[in-house]
This record gives C-alpha cells, sequence and structure tokens, in this order.
C-alpha cells in the first residue's frame, strides 16, 4: 500500500494491505524489520486491536521517528 526509502540507513520502508510495517535491506534484499500488531513481541498496550492498512508512511528526519497513517 506504502513505501518510503530512508537515505542514512538504507532502507526501504513498507505498509501493507493487513498493517505489517516492514523495513527492506537493500543490501541483501531481506527485511530486517517487521511489525505487526500480532508480533508477540509488541509491547505497546495502546496498539489498535483490528487490522489497518498503512496507507502513507512519513519519516522524520530530524527526530529519527517513522510515522503509518490510515485512511481512518
Amino acid at each position: 500500500m506504502s513505501c518510503i526509502f530512508h537515505l542514512k540507513s538504507a532502507l526501504i520502508f513498507t505498509g501493507s494491505v493487513d498493517g505489517a510495517l516492514v523495513a527492506w535491506n537493500l543490501d541483501t534484499g531481506f527485511a530486517r524489520y517487521h511489525l505487526h500488531e500480532r508480533d508477540p513481541t509488541m509491547k505497546s498496550e495502546e496498539f489498535i486491536k483490528d487490522s489497518k492498512s498503512v496507507d502513507c508512511l512519513v519519516i522524520m528526519e530530524q527526530h529519527e521517528i517513522l510515522v503509518s497513517m490510515t485512511a481512518d
């Protein structure tokens, strides 16, 4: 559904229709990080329970934050 390139880390971040966020390593072509609400390592209590598609991704370079947004 969405993707963005982070120049400093040489990663491409993708957001999918099932709500997953994946950071892809450009050197290897493999996923470096994977985040989804069904991920057992996810610790946030405020994470939305139902899957929403990731429609937009924005990197805030100054604060080194990846922001994801849904249509709702």
